[in-house]
């Protein structure tokens, strides 16, 4: 039976899988379920209940909760907000769940999960400042200093996503509006539907995933090459950004984009040529535990030495 001192429950909360686990304090891994998530909010509160006491049964005891979700939490403290899950906007995710489980649960965006695992135990784990990327289906971020989540007021640190691209109208002057009602954000250029997105509208050429543009431009083909070049010196572009406003130590990049390893040389060699100063050495790197770190970095939450500057925590205590 693991020690009740030694030991977390984390959950990571997607938009199409559930994943929850029982972890050690030096970051080793007890028990893992998994299960599809369902879209509809009733049937998540029940999924989630049903999870955690399953992994409580074999515990034997009740491990404080933390859970990462695609969203955040609005300025009351209450609601879900900005998730892409939609049967989860507005609700009193929280609340709802303390009043059936006897443990005190923290919440936070499923990207600050991320950088709180990298930041604990991770690529940035000798860093004090270490800002997390998601490049995947959407561009999401988040910050830790001295491996706590940096939350913000409005719970929207990170979200450098939906800051505008520099010299986006010379890129691309005729972007369609993003889905935030906005245009010229940096997601609409380096997540991977965004990138594609943009080789459609300049080519007239459809790649459907991201893998099929690597295969292509690893095959010689030109115009694939040629995209599959420029896609670095964007993300060095859009970096330029996070450097310029919180001067983070690291920068550890997740999701699937992260996974192309040549395209690490071409952004930390690019930096400098957008850094106010012309000049940076802070080092882009590649995430350590890959998949498991958003379920991991929201086990960590439940720390107090790695708990959320202002984090959103309901406790029934």
């Amino acid at each position: 039976m693991a020690k009740k001192a030694n030991c977390m429950i984390g959950c990571d909360l997607g938009g199409t899988k559930t994943e929850m686990v029982a972890i050690s304090r030096d970051g080793e891994f007890i028990q893992r379920l998994r299960s599809p998530t369902p879209c509809d909010y009733p049937q998540v509160l029940n999924q989630l209940e049903s999870m955690y006491r399953q992994l409580c049964s074999s515990l034997g005891f009740n491990p404080a909760f933390g859970i990462g979700i695609p969203g955040t939490i609005s300025a009351d403290g209450i609601r879900v907000k900005n998730a892409n899950s939609q049967w989860l906007n507005g609700r009193s995710l929280l609340q709802d769940l303390s009043h059936r489980l006897e443990c005190s649960i923290s919440l936070a965006n499923d990207a600050n999960c991320f950088t709180l695992s990298e930041a604990v135990d991770g690529a940035g784990a000798e860093y004090q400042s270490v800002f997390g990327v998601i490049l995947g289906t959407g561009c999401g971020g988040g910050w830790s200093l001295a491996k706590r989540v940096i939350g913000g007021r409005n719970g929207l640190t990170g979200e450098w996503g939906h800051c505008a691209m520099p010299n986006w109208q010379q890129l691309t002057p005729n972007i369609e509006a993003c889905y935030c009602g906005k245009r010229g954000c940096i997601e609409q250029f380096v997540s991977g539907p965004g990138f594609l997105r943009r080789i459609e509208q300049s080519n007239g050429v459809r790649f459907d995933e991201i893998q099929d543009l690597v295969a292509a431009a690893k095959d010689g083909d030109e115009l694939a090459s040629t995209w599959f070049a420029r896609y670095p010196l964007w993300v060095a572009q859009a970096l330029s950004v996070v450097i310029n406003t919180i001067d983070p130590d690291c920068i550890v990049l997740g999701g699937g984009l992260s996974q192309v390893d040549e395209w690490y040389g071409p952004i930390n060699r690019a930096l400098a040529e957008h850094v106010f100063g012309g000049e940076c050495s802070t080092p882009v790197l590649a995430n350590q535990h890959g998949d498991a770190s958003g379920v991991r970095g929201a086990a960590w939450l439940t720390s107090s030495d790695a708990a959320p500057w202002q984090s959103i925590r309901h406790s029934i205590d």
